[in-house]
Parts: C-alpha cells; sequence; structure tokens
C-alpha cells in the first residue's frame, strides 16, 4: 500500500552512525512517505527503549507534524518490545507496523544522500 497523502505513512528509524569520538550514535530520522519531506529528530547514543521514546515524542511535537496531524501509521523499524508504550504515545489518531524492511527502505535515500553530500566537502 502506498501513501495517498501527507503523514499518511510516516517512516522512523534510527541511522546508526561511526564517530572517531563517541563510538556508534544514532540519528533519528523520519520520513514521510507521500511528501518525502524529512524529519531530523536528533542524536542519541545509546540505542535504547527511552531514546526511542524520546524522539518519536519529538516528531510528534514536530510542528510540520502537528499541522498536518490526521490519522497516520507509523512505520517503525525499532520498538516492537515497546509497543504499548507507544501507542499510548502516539494516541488513537496513530497506528504503528513495526516493519523495520520498509522503514529502512524509506530511510535509506536520505542517508545516501547525506553521505554524498559529506563526500564533496
Amino acid at each position: 500500500m502506498k501513501a495517498t497523502r501527507p503523514l499518511q505513512f510516516v517512516h522512523f528509524a534510527p541511522v546508526p552512525l561511526n564517530t572517531k569520538g563517541d563510538g556508534t550514535v544514532y540519528a533519528f530520522l523520519a520520513v514521510d512517505e507521500y511528501s518525502k519531506y524529512v524529519f531530523t529528530l536528533g542524536v542519541d547514543k545509546p540505542l535504547t527503549d527511552l531514546s526511542i521514546l524520546f524522539h518519536l515524542h519529538r516528531l510528534l511535537d514536530h510542528t510540520n507534524f502537528k499541522v498536518q496531524k490526521p490519522d497516520f501509521t507509523l512505520i517503525m523499524s525499532v520498538g516492537e518490545n515497546i509497543e504499548s508504550d507507544i501507542r499510548k504515545l502516539i494516541g488513537s489518531s496513530g497506528k504503528v507496523i513495526f516493519d523495520e524492511e520498509r522503514a529502512i527502505t524509506e530511510i535509506t535515500p536520505v542517508v545516501a544522500s547525506f553521505m554524498e553530500y559529506m563526500k564533496g566537502l
């Protein structure tokens, strides 16, 4: 099923980034499947249930998310073990699907574009 309107399907995933000073950190990104709008939610270390919930809360509070917040479905690559907490956070207007492959498929072009940009610096 493909999105037919903004924020119908929003893909959420932490992207691991290796750093020299801090080891692996996680950049939390979400992508609206319809518009391809990218929500940059922050970086955290380590990846924990609490960090997932924190960055998901940042998504839900993001100005561009709140403006158009109709019924939405989050497609998440992580967090299945805290599904009840996620459902409480998103409320009755949201649904959640745990599908790592689908979430990563939407996030990958964003990361690839960023890496290509960094090569040019």
